[in-house]
């Protein structure tokens, strides 16, 4: 596992004023990004993937500027706030992989294993307008978890989740961070496994 880091800021102010502590994220770790307004999720999703610019310090994503990192370096996708009408699971799924040039029937069969497992596996069968908020982030917890990436982002995974399905997803996290991805969990509940956090707060 190289010890390079995937995710590096230091004395980092992006537009809006956001700052963002200081951290270094290695392959395998498990960051909380903790947060009580939903907001600041959705700042630094936007931000990891190049769309917000940097007022001040220093940030890197493998290496590299964050606006030049390569789609397939960030897994993430929040089907809780995507509007086109849905045939099928499997064609969104399909739409995905080809995007990533990864192979369709792995990432389908794994997605279909995480959603099962979190307990979601009856969505198989539902159209995009018959899913309610709690079916969205499952599938798009699934979605994210069984797209390999060297770096994952989770918006809250755990909320809605019962008993077996938290262990299911804890278990499915530690298995993708052992493998050399870095996860971040984005939620304002603290997760049972992580070995990293950080905040951003406004200026």
């Amino acid at each position: 596992m190289s010890s390079e880091a995937l995710f590096y800021s230091k004395g980092l102010c992006i537009d809006g004023g956001y700052v963002l502590q200081d951290i270094s994220v290695l392959s395998g770790d498990v960051v909380w990004f903790a947060s009580e307004n939903p907001l600041a999720f959705e700042i630094f999703t936007a931000f990891i993937l190049g769309l917000i610019k940097v007022r001040e310090g220093r940030v890197s994503v493998c290496g590299k500027d964050v606006n030049a990192v390569p789609h397939n370096v960030v897994s993430y996708f929040d089907i809780v706030n995507w509007y086109p009408e849905l045939g099928s699971i499997d064609l969104l799924v399909n739409v995905l992989v080809y995007s990533r040039g990864l192979q369709p029937s792995f990432v389908l069969n794994e997605f279909k294993r995480i959603l099962s497992g979190i307990g979601g596996a009856y969505a198989l069968n539902l159209s995009l307008n018959e899913m309610t908020h709690t079916t969205k982030i499952m599938v798009s917890t699934a979605l994210v978890m069984s797209m390999p990436s060297l770096i994952m982002l989770l918006h809250n995974p755990f909320e809605y989740l019962d008993k077996e399905g938290k262990v299911f997803l804890n278990t499915e996290i530690k298995n993708v961070s052992n493998d050399g991805s870095s996860v971040f969990i984005l939620s304002d509940a603290e997760p049972a496994f992580y070995n990293k956090s950080m905040e951003m707060v406004i200026k």
